[in-house]
């Protein structure tokens, strides 16, 4: 699954592996920048707006207009 609208944040996890996005479709995506690997966190009901990594990178969180704050364990491979 693609973002099908326009992406409205990204972030970059610490170790400059992973990349997160959030799109007006209500969707995040983390995706791997070496071998293109991409995972689609849904939940929302509305544009997310906030993305981020924690300073360890072991957690990400997303944000949306929904008021919803979603913090997701991720393992990196």
């Amino acid at each position: 699954m693609c973002q099908q609208n326009d992406v409205g944040c990204i972030a970059v996890s610490p170790d400059g592996l992973w990349v997160l996005s959030g799109s007006e479709d209500e969707t995040a995506q983390i995706w791997n920048r070496d071998s293109s690997q991409k995972c689609t966190l849904l939940g929302h009901k509305s544009f997310i707006r906030s993305v981020d990594f924690s300073p360890t990178g072991e957690y990400l969180a997303v944000g949306g207009l929904d008021g919803q704050v979603s913090v997701w364990k991720y393992r990196a491979a």
